[in-house]
């Protein structure tokens, strides 16, 4: 089933609206509660803090696909497949080891 809908442009938003209210907007999303997260234990976990915009998308749409091809990935998710890859001598981010290694990145894909 395909729902037809205008997609709304740049010019029909406010000019006050965020990124994030931009981003619903366009994509008609509608809220809906998404998993709360314990950003301190994550940070903790991860032994440094998280962009506050990657904060609000995940506390807006939670885990989800866009359009089949962008991944919103939840921070559990992020950090299992890290482990996995470090485990598994994975290192797609040469010359940086992957997390949770110091100074290790972390992919931002599932």
């Amino acid at each position: 089933m395909i729902a037809l809908r205008s997609t709304p442009v740049a010019e029909q938003l406010p000019a006050e609206a965020s990124w994030l209210e931009q981003l619903v907007a366009v994509t008609g999303w509608v809220p809906r509660t998404a998993g709360q997260v314990d950003w301190a234990a994550v940070e903790s976990r991860l032994g440094t803090p998280l962009p506050s915009d990657y904060k609000a998308l995940v506390e807006t749409f939670g885990n989800g696909m866009f359009d089949g091809f962008h991944c919103v990935s939840m921070p559990d998710g992020l950090i299992n497949n890290a482990e996995s890859a470090a485990r598994l001598g994975q290192a797609p981010w040469e010359p940086h080891p992957p997390f949770p290694a110091s100074g290790g990145l972390v992919a931002a894909m599932e």
